[in-house]
């Protein structure tokens, strides 16, 4: 894979460094429904699997310090389960060459 490769899921609503001002994507919000801060997660960085998706509870499962605030819920009676958010592959610095 090339090392112009970086991908991320981000939730914030504003404040995002690493992605395009593309406006909110469908899953964008500012708590999981775990209460843990939006965040942008590394899915690969310079073309390597950098992370995953967790929840409180798997997070030092998967060697993380916290959760990934990725927990959503369908509806206030259904139980919450990790969820892709927002996608974002990041423009990266490449040439082609022929």
């Amino acid at each position: 894979m090339s090392e112009s490769i970086e991908i991320c899921v981000e939730h914030r609503k504003r404040g995002s460094r690493r992605r395009l001002d593309h406006g909110q994507g469908l899953g964008t919000f500012a708590y999981d429904d775990e209460g843990v801060p939006a965040q942008c997660t590394d899915i690969i960085k310079a073309g390597k699997f950098r992370g995953y998706l967790s929840n409180r509870e798997t997070a030092h499962l998967v060697g993380l310090d916290r959760s990934s605030g990725t927990m959503r819920t369908e509806s206030w009676n259904r139980l919450p389960i990790i969820r892709m958010t927002n996608v974002s592959l990041i423009p990266g610095t490449w040439t082609t060459t022929i």
